[in-house]
């Protein structure tokens, strides 16, 4: 590349910096900054915060035809924001920032930049003088230390290993009331290794001169590659067995007595000695060798010495987690293949070699977190804005066509913690990983695709008033969005950890939201409310009208899961409805498979209900209209007759399709209040019915991540019973969880392709569930009770 290409070039890429939203969102609110300047990329955290439109529920004037009035307000959401580039392109960040950065005048603003890495003295003027703000250094342990203690607390699918054979990454839960002690071991030009107990006790307690550096060097002299990336991309295509020694070649096999396998590396480049009698030269010599090979040799020395010392000190601290760091693993399979090969080995497969997707970011994060600590960012919940960030980091190639990786934090309304009853030891959230199901992923990315169209009307009608080219054009930007997301998801599947229903769910949801669009189906919600209501009293009194108590509680459940079928993210409801077939409750009693009543441990529960033996019974409510008022409704008087057993109702903090939130679910019983005696004296007088929101937005729910109100009050009233409704919280999620006391999934699967491959990803037996979609035009129902032994 000639000189005036490769300025070319340079303007063309620090202008997609300078000029776009999309690297430094929300920068005009931007308060603290922490930056992390190294060798070959920077980073920058900084908090901030956006406006967005939400809904706002209220009562209605008595005279009113609406059972309550839905209006727009706006919120503001706190941020934080992570950028990462590289370190040639700093000035001309650092030109961008300063002409976007809003006035640093108001008192809460921050009044200077914490940098950190090696190169925060080298660029300590720049900031200043550009920016006019004090520069603080801080220590690049610490920060890194920080950083990643906020990465393993606040952000789910953070946390991942790497299959040796696939090099597919496989997440790890974790334990966010668990994450210490662990090794730290960061790999830099050498290593440091350390230790760390708690967010204040850490030290450094080892380390290696052999690191990054070590193979950029021994690549240099050993090959013709120009710099560390193209010795990663000859290592990739080696073979290292033509110039390493095994243990055949030394004793013919397998050495058995030592328990050594035949092809264990003996030596590395052991087949690479020259002997005296050779006279060519040492360039000669070496032209006998490829230099992929020789790379590849190199870095599994590099690779196999620091995991063995690494295995060391972790044993010596009696550690199983060691979690590695450091531009050396950046995006690099093979690096990190070749230490989790090496873990494996050492410890004898008792350690667990650990990688964070976001690593590159843990300086700026200890640095951002070093001017933000009177902020006591442990209080608060966060989630990733997937909308805002990046599906791809920075390339290691030089004709790299992402110019700089980013991602978002969104404030949570409230801390979330674990339900207290979950077995959170053994919990994943969701049923079908669809990294790992090739056939699963393309199935729902596809779909997802087909059902986008819907949204974006749907996002038109819900503001029908001011049905503009503004609105018109925001929708489309929404479909855009979110299509982009998808087609980059199909090639960096991995990219927001592990790919799940849920997480295309929230993405939609996240999408939607960035282009201003919120609870697009709260008419529909609120007119489908106000005909429940409606029929309620009918439905009560011919449930009360059955005197067999077994053919009751058959009706009541029976009405439990019919009500599921009003799904609006579900294609099959969709299609019905069009053609009429679900216009009346009785219609949707007749759509369900009905034999649930003779599935396993059926009987069990009916005889615990009848008889009273639960407390506290503590409903996820699903669906607004007909499924929480004609379906969950009936089924809550009838417990709350027993004025010794308490119900506590979960719904929805924010919108997501059709799901209740909590705002509407107060609405709607108040007005439910009024059609019954027993659920307005365990409302209003004995506090019997408790409404509580759950902390989610999103139709599938984490059991790791609920309101902490709500986990208290579970606690409180020393629930017994939890029940999980619809196909998001008890099919798509939580379907395998266990919980410390007995538990109800129960959900109409409207989804042909996952009711056709429900038994073989759940391996239920026979008895559990029907799975013929639409026999006899009716739908699979999963109705699974399962019992607690302490």
């Amino acid at each position: 590349m000639s000189s005036n290409e490769e300025i070319k070039d340079e303007k063309s890429y620090t202008e997609s910096i300078e000029l776009t939203q999309e690297a430094f969102k929300h920068l005009e609110n931007a308060s603290r900054i922490g930056i992390d300047i190294g060798g070959s990329l920077a980073k920058i955290a900084y908090s901030s915060s956006y406006e967005y439109k939400t809904a706002l529920f209220s009562d209605t004037e008595n005279n009113s035809n609406s059972i309550y009035s839905v209006n727009e307000i706006k919120k503001t959401i706190p941020t934080l924001n992570f950028i990462k580039f590289e370190t040639k392109y700093i000035d001309s960040a650092v030109d961008y920032i300063k002409r976007n950065l809003s006035s640093l005048e108001e008192p809460e603003r921050a009044k200077s930049i914490r940098a950190t890495g090696g190169g925060s003295h080298k660029y300590k003027e720049l900031l200043s003088q550009k920016l006019d703000l004090e520069v603080k250094k801080e220590d690049e342990m610490s920060c890194l230390i920080m950083g990643c203690n906020f990465l393993l607390r606040h952000v789910p699918n953070e946390v991942f290993t790497i299959d040796y054979d696939t090099l597919e990454y496989e997440f790890k839960p974790v334990q966010t009331g668990n994450i210490f002690p662990y090794l730290l071991v960061n790999i830099g030009s050498g290593v440091s290794i350390l230790k760390v107990e708690s967010d204040d006790n850490f030290q450094r307690v080892g380390g290696s001169t052999i690191g990054g550096a070590t193979l950029w060097g021994l690549g240099s002299l050993l090959t013709d590659a120009k710099n560390f990336d193209e010795i990663i991309e000859l290592a990739e295509k080696g073979d290292n067995r033509n110039v390493d020694m095994l243990v055949k070649d030394i004793y013919g096999g397998s050495y058995d007595l030592l328990g050594l396998n035949d092809d264990l590396i003996a030596s590395s480049l052991g087949k690479t000695t020259r002997s005296s009698h050779e006279s060519v030269s040492r360039e000669e010599y070496l032209k006998k060798f490829k230099q992929e090979d020789l790379a590849r040799s190199v870095l599994i020395m590099i690779c196999y010495d620091i995991s063995q010392i690494a295995t060391l000190h972790a044993r010596i601290h009696n550690i199983d987690r060691i979690y590695f760091g450091g531009y050396f693993i950046h995006n690099c399979r093979v690096n990190m293949k070749f230490l989790k090969h090496g873990i494996s080995y050492w410890s004898q497969g008792k350690m667990e070699c650990l990688f964070l997707r976001h690593e590159g970011y843990l300086g700026a994060i200890g640095a951002f977190l070093k001017i933000s600590q009177e902020l006591d960012h442990t209080k608060y919940s966060w989630f990733e804005n997937y909308a805002h960030s990046s599906t791809q980091s920075i390339s290691r190639k030089r004709n790299d066509s992402n110019p700089f990786d980013c991602f978002e934090l969104n404030q949570e309304d409230h801390k979330l913690v674990t339900c207290p009853l979950l077995d959170h030891e053994s919990y994943i959230p969701d049923l079908v990983d669809l990294t790992k199901d090739e056939e699963a992923r393309s199935y729902w990315l596809s779909c997802f695709e087909r059902t986008i169209e819907t949204y974006e009307k749907q996002c038109i009608k819900s503001y029908l008033e001011d049905n503009d080219e503004q609105t018109l054009r925001r929708a489309s930007d929404f479909k855009k969005s979110y299509l982009n997301k998808l087609n980059e998801l199909k090639e960096s599947p991995f990219a927001f950890g592990r790919l799940t229903v849920r997480s295309l769910l929230d993405l939609r949801e996240h999408c939607m939201a960035e282009f201003q669009f919120f609870d697009v189906y709260s008419n529909e919600k609120r007119d489908e409310n106000k005909h429940g209501l409606e029929l309620l009293g009918n439905r009560l009194d011919y449930i009360e009208n059955i005197n067999d108590l077994n053919e009751k509680w058959k009706e009541l459940f029976r009405g439990f899961l019919a009500g599921n079928v009003y799904d609006y993210g579900a294609q099959s409801f969709i299609e019905k409805q069009k053609m009429g077939h679900l216009e009346k409750f009785t219609q949707a009693l007749n759509s369900i498979d009905d034999s649930f009543h003779t599935m396993e441990n059926y009987t069990d529960l009916i005889d615990k209900l009848k008889f009273n033996q639960y407390k506290c019974i503590c409903i996820f409510v699903d669906n607004s209209g007909f499924d929480l008022i004609l379906g969950v409704l009936p089924f809550v008087i009838e417990i709350l007759k027993n004025k010794e057993t308490k119900i506590i109702l979960c719904a929805n903090s924010k919108a997501a399709i059709n799901d209740v939130t909590y705002q509407e679910l107060t609405l709607v019983i108040k007005k439910a209040c009024l059609l019954s005696d027993v659920l307005n004296d365990a409302f209003y007088k004995t506090q019997n019915l408790i409404l509580i929101e759950n902390g989610s937005a999103s139709p599938c729910l984490d059991l790791s991540r609920i309101n902490i109100n709500l986990a208290k009050a579970i606690n409180f009233h020393k629930v017994d019973l939890i029940i999980l409704e619809g196909m998001g919280r008890a099919v798509h999620t939580n379907f395998d969880a266990k919980f410390k006391c007995d538990s109800l999934k129960s959900a109409v699967i409207k989804n042909k392709w996952l009711a056709e491959k429900f038994k073989q990803l759940t391996n239920l037996k026979d008895n559990e569930t029907k799975f013929e979609f639409l026999k006899e035009d009716k739908f699979p129902v999963l109705f699974k009770f399962e019992k607690f032994f302490p």
